[in-house]
């Protein structure tokens, strides 16, 4: 996999499967998506991994899991919001 697949197959995760195959609301693919915005900005501005550099190869469980304790201990979600969060990205872990 090269840097690019990751954006690759997010894209098409939004685009091609979650619309069309998981019968999901609108609603519950515009939170799955704002997890994902919310997501690389956070690689972005403290991981210092700029989107279009983000790959499977550089994304693992304890990455997700800090991004779990950051939204909480420094965005303040909820415990309830960040497990929200959490569905969305088991796909990728």
């Amino acid at each position: 996999m090269n840097s690019a697949d990751f954006g690759r197959y997010l894209s098409a995760y939004f685009l091609k499967y979650i619309p069309y195959r998981t019968g999901y609301s609108d609603n519950t693919i515009k939170s799955y998506r704002d997890t994902f915005t919310i997501f690389l900005r956070y690689c972005n501005d403290i991981l210092h991994i700029k989107p279009e550099k983000l790959s499977f190869s550089k994304m693992n469980r304890n990455m997700v899991e800090e991004f779990l304790i950051w939204l909480e201990d420094t965005k303040k979600y909820s415990t309830s919001t960040r497990n929200q969060r959490l569905s969305a990205t088991q796909y990728y872990l």
